[in-house]
């Protein structure tokens, strides 16, 4: 008997993302919700144990809070989480290999593999990147060569894409 990964997804609903996970075997949609309770609530769902978490929405480059959409009606948080399920994340939000960001999960878990954009990324290309991700890992790569098969598939705004995994820190150190 084979072991399926278990991919948490926490995600605007609806969202393109949250609509194609449902649908993926091994994948749990987390509705992240759109008011501060609700958000908080969805960051304190990536305590919840899977093989890998993908947090989607908006970020800052400025400091670590997460937000949602709606400039009118936008609800931002700190992004502080208690403890990580998993030890592989997907910030699948704007800065999410900023310092800031890294800084949080890393106060969780020193080990953790983190990929995510190191700077804005563009809602018509992120589902083609995320989805890949995603797929790759389900079907048993390490998600940092599905990172580099990515790279090679040229998909959209890749090149905006990174990773930050412990051997990454360290060597940023030395």
């Amino acid at each position: 008997m084979s072991y399926t990964r278990r991919v948490l997804v926490i995600s605007p609903v609806p969202s393109k993302l949250s609509a194609w996970a449902a649908n993926v075997v091994g994948c749990e949609v987390v509705p992240r919700g759109r008011t501060e309770k609700q958000m908080e609530a969805a960051v304190k769902a990536m305590s919840r144990p899977a093989d890998l978490i993908v947090l989607d929405g908006h970020g800052s480059g400025i400091e670590a809070i997460y937000t949602s959409s709606g400039r009118e009606t936008q609800v931002r948080i700190s992004f502080a989480p208690e403890m990580l399920g998993a030890p592989r994340v997907i910030m699948s939000i704007c800065y999410g290999l900023a310092e800031h960001y890294i800084e949080k999960l890393t106060d969780c878990d020193k080990e953790i593999e983190v990929i995510g954009p190191v700077g804005t990324i563009s809602s018509r290309h992120y589902l083609g990147v995320v989805s890949h991700l995603i797929e790759r890992f389900l079907d048993g790569e390490d998600l940092m060569a599905a990172l580099d098969g990515a790279r090679r598939l040229e998909l959209g705004q890749i090149e905006r894409w990174g990773r930050s995994g412990r051997e990454d820190r360290v060597a940023e150190t030395d």
